[in-house]
């Protein structure tokens, strides 16, 4: 019996999936669910589109404790590489580094010192090619700094990551996304296989 959460932003929620699969998460549900006797095995996706990291670290205790899972899939918030203009009309990230840290942080300890069994994700990669490419210039380059970032996070608290980059790496990223950010259904397909391969790795599903 496993009991497993993912929780993260409108990647997670499944938005873009043209075969309304739900995303990732709902690939994992259907694979783990598949054949299980009714009450065996549970996979919650609390995915909810806009997230900061900020959101995540309120419902992280409110939603996904209260759920007591076995596994938790975390992935970071695309939320925090939006940007606003500030009182000065300027350009700035919603979410500023040393908020996102402080929540990081608070996060990766309790991850660390519980019994629960974590995978994190970083922050998607970015298709540039769309009408909107200079505007997603700024917000490509704060990606990858987030992930270089949560990378060495994972590490100093000893939680395994995987760095959706990765799994987009030899692919054309305007083949499996349905806009700049979100996947299609073949995109969510590559990022499960992926997930779904990392949670076997780790001995988190049998």
């Amino acid at each position: 019996m496993v009991k497993i959460v993912c929780i993260g932003d409108s990647i997670v929620e499944g938005e873009g999936d043209e075969l309304g699969l739900s995303g990732w998460a709902g690939r994992l549900q259907q694979k783990i669910l598949k054949n299980s006797k009714i009450g065996e095995n549970r996979v919650y996706n609390l995915g909810m589109g806009m997230e900061t990291s900020l959101d995540l670290l309120h419902r992280f205790f409110s939603e996904v404790l209260y759920r007591n899972p076995d596994v938790i899939i975390l992935q970071a918030a695309h939320g925090d590489s939006r940007s606003m203009l500030n009182n000065a009309k300027k350009k700035e990230f919603e979410i500023g580094k040393k908020a996102r840290l402080r929540v990081y942080h608070k996060l990766f300890t309790y991850l660390s010192q519980s019994k629960k069994n974590i995978l994190i994700l970083g922050l998607n990669p970015l298709s540039m090619k769309t009408k909107f490419k200079k505007a997603l210039q700024q917000r490509a380059e704060h990606i990858e700094s987030h992930n270089r970032g949560l990378k060495r996070l994972c590490k100093e608290y000893n939680l395994p990551f995987l760095d959706p980059r990765d799994i987009f790496k030899d692919v054309r990223l305007e083949d499996f996304y349905v806009d700049g950010l979100h996947p299609n259904s073949k995109g969510y397909e590559l990022m499960f296989k992926a997930i779904y391969h990392k949670l076997k790795e780790l001995k988190y599903i049998s």
